[in-house]
């Protein structure tokens, strides 16, 4: 009997019925909405300077990568232009031409370590290294302000010929 197809697709869907309530934590979803809620309040104006490793990456290499993006932390800290030296020294191609700065964003316009690293830092500083599956990030926090809002407009245009004019057909 356990193998007939109607007993496979009742038992799958009790399988299912079962494991949706310890698959799913609905505190820490509740957490999670009501975060991106209050970031969707504010639009930040943000820069990035990118130093890459693999995702899988060895202790060596990561300790090297993290301490050139600590060394690029200091150099801005002691009053280097975040711009110059994202041009200078980060692995996003991007960055070359307009010095990391990834222009305002919102909630849900970048991977999460990064958002997060954003909206926890304050306007005119440069965030700790972040970690994502890129590699080590800075981001520079430019300013903040109240969410403008997104609009999406569509329109129908319909071309009509144009009149025809005396003499032309």
């Amino acid at each position: 009997m356990d193998t007939t197809a109607a007993f496979l697709r009742e038992f799958t869907g009790y399988k299912k019925q079962l494991a949706k309530p310890y698959l799913s934590d609905k505190a820490e979803a509740e957490v999670l909405v009501q975060e991106a809620f209050k970031r969707a309040q504010n639009d930040i104006h943000v820069s990035h300077i990118l130093i890459r490793l693999d995702e899988y990456a060895v202790p060596e290499d990561t300790l090297k990568a993290f301490e050139k993006i600590m060394q690029i932390r200091n150099r801005i800290e002691a009053g280097e232009d975040f711009g110059t030296v994202a041009k200078a020294t980060s692995d996003d191609p991007s960055a070359k031409e307009n010095g990391g700065d990834l222009g305002w964003m919102n909630v849900f316009k970048m991977i999460y370590p990064l958002e997060t690293a954003a909206y926890n830092t304050p306007p005119g500083r440069v965030s700790m290294p972040v970690r994502t599956r890129y590699g080590y990030h800075l981001i520079k926090v430019h300013e903040k302000r109240p969410a403008l809002g997104e609009v999406k407009v569509a329109h129908i245009m319909v071309l009509t010929p144009e009149p025809c004019r005396k003499g032309t057909k």
